[in-house]
């Protein structure tokens, strides 16, 4: 993590702490009573669930695992500004944090036994103070519906969607059928089938046999013959109306192209995978479809979508590209758009490719001048000095070179000039400038050492890897030092791609391979393990491109099908399903195509 970026996680512990400090000594023996506690509408604990015999438990939120745990969840709107929720167990002092979303966030656990005292903090944006809670933990709790997707109300529902459906609390697998989990069109049942999308079946989906009718009522319910394996049913029974989209918005879609790309600042990030992916159809027009915390779906809003949904604006696009919590696009006559909410054009420049980085962007002009806007704390716009530099006046690279390429990390950018040298500028703090050195940063462009030349380059994160015209991939800075270092294994490879902490690549065949960190199945071969060198994509596809983001990876196949693999926390893989369970190892289709 950048050194800037590590002060600001320090400003919140002396609070937390403090905090921590009252509500264990307000712990003694004498009760307060339950009723009198600070409580969050929405906020929901859970009763005692036991952690089966052997298990370390699926859940990475469990701190210490001991007889019985609990589950934390919180309905969507219930904090609006909410970021950030602490849940701790006063009893053991474990604590687990979690990001908040749309104003809820889904179930963590912690473990914790009947009578223990549950505290919640809530972090808000533009508050100084948190929200807090305190829930003592019941000997029976009914379970109830954190969240469904779609929710209540929602229109233009893509025909294609799974229904989802969130729990409180894990369920007894026998009660899940298609008579405790329904869909009807008005009063006649819609035929599909149900299953647990996650390990710890706390999320259920329903998968409609057919696609569902446009501009049409439906209502999806929940009995109360659903139970919890503690054998408490449903507090209530849940009706969910939604009315569907005209036959267009989510069906037919042929895409050109694809872009993954996600938040990259861990200080904010709290360990989930917020990402989102965008694509370009045959004819320019671009979708989006994951994480909207910040508007960069471009469809005006800031709401998480799990299907592929419009860029406003009516703009065609000859390409588009995704990193952290921004989209840019450019159009057939090389203008730069950029958006957070709705797109904006960046430069009265015209440029022929662009770069998205954290918060950076680049274009290449038809001359092969590389101009660069946005953040420069670190040097990575190379304009010979610091501070930001606004898109509406984008800086020229220094040093004279004429490139034919641009990529952008997080905090450094590099370039492929005329003769296939590769130069670096901006943060070095994990070697990826890959000159050599230890330096902390260059304002201008370096060269990579060792003198190789390269066809290709893609900078990740904090990592940057390049090919050579013999197909070898050579990569540096996290995780491989500030030299480059061989990666291909004895593989040859004709494009490639960098994410966070991941690396892809494709052979003149079109066969896809991944190496690097793998726990959300974002090297898509099947697994959740970790591959210090290359390993194949499963299913047996062929693919024309690949694009990696946070922790998910997206790729068009021959057939002009784009599958998506990886983490898929909000949406991100685009099959219509989202959550901290519903990540996939293996390429899952994306919804919208025939």
């Amino acid at each position: 993590m950048h050194s800037y970026l590590k002060n600001r996680c320090v400003v919140l512990i002396p609070a937390l702490l403090a905090w921590t400090t009252a509500c264990v000594e307000s712990s003694g023996p004498k009760q307060t009573p339950v009723d009198t506690l600070p409580n969050i509408a929405g906020l929901t604990v859970s009763a005692p669930v036991p952690v089966p015999a052997g298990s370390a438990h699926a859940s990475a939120a469990v701190v210490s695992v001991d007889e019985s745990v609990v589950y934390i969840s919180l309905a969507p709107g219930s904090v609006p500004m909410g970021i950030k929720a602490t849940v701790r167990a006063l009893s053991t002092g474990d604590s687990v944090t979690t990001a908040v979303v749309n104003g809820g966030f889904d179930p963590v656990a912690i473990s914790a036994s009947i009578g223990d005292t549950i505290a919640v903090a809530i972090e808000r944006f533009g508050f100084a103070d948190p929200i807090r809670a305190l829930q003592v933990v019941a000997a029976r709790r009914a379970p109830v519906v954190v969240r469904t997707d779609p929710p209540p109300q929602k229109r233009d529902v893509p025909l294609n969607s799974v229904m989802v459906v969130v729990f409180s609390t894990p369920l007894d697998p026998a009660t899940l059928t298609t008579g405790s989990v329904q869909l009807w069109r008005d009063a006649t049942p819609v035929a599909g089938t149900v299953r647990f999308a996650d390990a710890l079946q706390l999320i259920v989906e329903f998968q409609p046999l057919n696609v569902l009718d446009p501009q049409t009522a439906y209502h999806l319910v929940v009995t109360q013959s659903i139970r919890d394996v503690n054998g408490i049913g449903l507090e209530s029974p849940v009706a969910v109306p939604f009315t569907t989209a005209t036959g267009g918005s989510a069906a037919g879609l042929a895409f050109a192209s694809v872009t993954a790309g996600g938040l990259d600042d861990a200080t904010i990030s709290y360990g989930l995978a917020f990402g989102h992916t965008c694509a370009l159809t045959t004819d320019g027009a671009a979708y989006c479809w994951g994480w909207n915390g910040y508007g960069q779906l471009g469809d005006g809003s800031t709401t998480d979508q799990s299907v592929p949904i419009a860029v406003t604006g009516g703009l065609a696009f000859s390409s588009v590209v995704a990193r952290g919590a921004r989209t840019c696009g450019l159009t057939p006559r090389g203008a730069a758009f950029c958006w957070g909410g709705q797109p904006v054009l960046q430069s009265d420049m015209s440029f022929v490719a662009l770069a998205a980085g954290g918060y950076h962007d680049c274009g290449l002009t038809t001359g092969g001048e590389a101009y660069c806007w946005g953040e420069n704390y670190s040097g990575q716009l190379g304009n010979g000095r610091s501070g930001p530099h606004l898109g509406s006046d984008a800086g020229f690279v220094s040093g004279g070179l004429d490139f034919v390429a641009l990529t952008a990390g997080t905090y450094h950018t590099c370039g492929l000039d005329t003769t296939g040298a590769a130069y670096c500028w901006g943060d070095n703090f994990y070697g990826e400038l890959g000159d050599g050195s230890s330096r902390d940063s260059s304002i201008v462009p370096v060269p990579v050492s060792r003198g190789r030349n390269f066809v290709a380059l893609q900078a990740g994160y904090y990592h940057t890897c390049a090919l050579t015209d013999a197909g070898a991939a050579y990569c540096w800075g996290e995780f491989f030092g500030s030299d480059p270092v061989l990666v291909s294994a004895g593989l040859s490879f004709v494009a490639l791609t960098a994410g966070e902490y991941h690396t892809c690549a494709l052979t003149a065949e079109g066969a896809a391979y991944c190496w690097g960190r793998n726990a959300r199945g974002q090297l898509g071969d099947g697994s959740n393990t970790d591959a210090a060198v290359p390993v194949a994509v499963a299913g047996g596809l062929t693919f024309s491109s690949v694009s990696a983001g946070k922790a998910h990876t997206c790729g068009v196949a021959t057939t002009g099908i784009v599958y998506c693999w990886g983490a898929n926390t909000f949406g991100q893989l685009g099959n219509g399903a989202l959550g901290v369970g519903v990540s996939s190892s293996r390429p899952v289709k994306v919804a919208g195509q025939p």
